[in-house]
């Protein structure tokens, strides 16, 4: 059973390498040579340009180009050209520890429940990786929701002109909460096993990052409602659009301030005084009062974004 491993990336070839490099110093232990890395440029300007990175002799490396199209789209091409029958999404910020990609592989070949897609944790890459603590599970969980940054399955899993991920849907996040809920509907498991870990290199996650996360995953939201409505079924998806659609009115506090923030157009404003003591923060949890209301105000601003380029019918 080969293994075929699908990296789309735009606009970084700086992060790529490094990226490819932690894949290539992967634990490789019988997963049968050669291991197939197919990059996909999704429009990249200048277009990328590998020809000095040399895989090791058990990795077979090729480049795939093609106007951009988004990461879905880009997700895609690579799915279709590849020749392995387990598939690994990479995210091209993401670099794998050693035993990652025989993690990915080894759970397909022996699992006797074949049809199931898996992915692992990425914790940010400033923070490092010291191990799970005891209050992580030591065993793949059951999940609704799923998360490309290094994601695996069978391509088997997918039949008849079917494609993972909607190619029509142009914003990231948007993708991955179509196809976790066509997964759903098919009763094929979401499987999230914290020891299979890869780094995220992103900047320091400070309020003012968050609040673009958050920009991000509200235009996937208003993408969602004009293209495909019946995604937002899946599980939490429906209540975090109500609570934060910016046209429909609730008589609650936290939506009435968000609304301010959103239609008055202050969310730049707020941002530019918070930057003046912003600092790193381990994780979303530790937002401050003050920093939830910037990241929620900021996902209602992306579902209002969306919603004013793209009126629904």
């Amino acid at each position: 059973m080969q293994l075929s491993v699908v990296i789309p990336t735009y606009g970084r070839s700086q992060k790529l390498p490094a990226t490819l490099e932690a894949l290539f110093q992967s634990d490789c232990t019988d997963i049968p040579p050669p291991i197939e890395v197919i990059v996909v440029d999704d429009g990249s300007q200048p277009p990328v340009d590998l020809n000095l990175v040399q895989p090791p002799p058990n990795f077979l490396l090729r480049v795939l180009y093609q106007s951009n199209q988004g990461p879905g789209a880009a997700r895609n091409t690579g799915f279709l050209h590849a020749s392995g029958e387990v598939v690994l999404f990479l995210d091209d910020d993401v670099t794998l520890l050693p035993d990652a990609l025989r993690r990915h592989y080894t759970a397909h070949k022996e699992s006797t429940e074949k049809l199931f897609v898996l992915y692992g944790i990425y914790p940010a890459a400033v923070e490092g990786f010291s191990g799970l603590s005891e209050s992580q599970s030591q065993v793949p969980q059951r999940v609704s929701h799923v998360a490309s940054g290094h994601l695996s399955l069978r391509k088997s899993l997918f039949s008849d002109g079917e494609l993972p991920y909607a190619s029509y849907l142009r914003t990231p996040v948007a993708e991955e909460y179509e196809m976790a809920y066509r997964l759903t509907q098919k009763g094929v498991p979401i499987l999230l096993d914290p020891r299979i870990v890869g780094l995220h290199h992103i900047p320091p996650q400070t309020i003012e990052y968050f609040c673009k996360r958050e920009y991000r995953h509200g235009l996937a939201l208003g993408e969602l409602m004009h293209k495909s409505p019946e995604a937002l079924q899946l599980e939490g998806l429906n209540q975090i659009l109500e609570r934060n659609h910016p046209y429909r009115f609730r008589w609650q506090l936290s939506w009435l301030v968000k609304a301010v923030v959103v239609h008055g157009r202050l969310l730049r404003w707020l941002l530019a005084i918070t930057r003046l003591w912003d600092r790193p923060l381990p994780s979303a949890e530790a937002l401050s009062l003050w920093g939830r209301l910037l990241t929620g105000s900021a996902l209602m601003a992306g579902i209002h974004a969306y919603l004013r380029q793209k009126p629904l019918s």
